[in-house]
């Protein structure tokens, strides 16, 4: 991933989470977190390549709501997406149409959303009549690497499982 590879100021991160935990999340406070896939969404209007260097390390201050949870033993990063436009709350608007379930004002003390990490759970809204209905994990992570697609997004980073 080299720096110029990297234009926007938006980025999306799948994190991968080993286990249940009940973790501080800075000032948010005590959070619960189930086993499983999360999204999140985050920007960096200055320099996206500094805020995802920082993601990726483990060796970090603690000073975005992300950062708590991805210093957890268990707790790794799978993909990131970037977008060279800004957003990152138009796409968690469209991650709450689509019913994905989330952490209640997390990563979002900067803005009006509800939050900005979303759980994948068993079940998933697909099309815009909401209507609910179970798909596998693969299914689901299939249709929110479209749906980033469809926005612009392209991926930059993946670890094989």
């Amino acid at each position: 991933m080299s720096r110029n590879s990297l234009g926007g100021p938006t980025y999306t991160l799948f994190v991968f989470n080993s286990k249940k935990r009940n973790v501080q999340i800075g000032k948010l406070g005590r959070t619960n977190f189930v086993k499983g896939y999360y999204i999140y969404l985050g920007s960096a209007k200055n320099n996206l390549w500094a805020r995802i260097k920082h993601n990726l390390t483990d060796n970090k201050k603690k000073f975005w709501h992300i950062d708590y949870l991805l210093l957890c033993s268990g707790v790794q990063i799978k993909e990131i997406w970037i977008s060279s436009k800004e957003q990152e709350c138009l796409m968690a608007k469209q991650f709450f149409e689509k019913g994905l379930p989330y952490i209640p004002k997390f990563g979002s003390s900067d803005c009006v959303c509800k939050s900005h990490l979303f759980y994948i759970d068993k079940t998933f809204s697909d099309n815009n009549n909401h209507n609910r209905s179970k798909k596998s994990l693969s299914q689901q992570l299939i249709y929110i690497r479209n749906l980033l697609k469809r926005n612009g997004f392209r991926n930059v980073y993946k670890v094989s499982n």
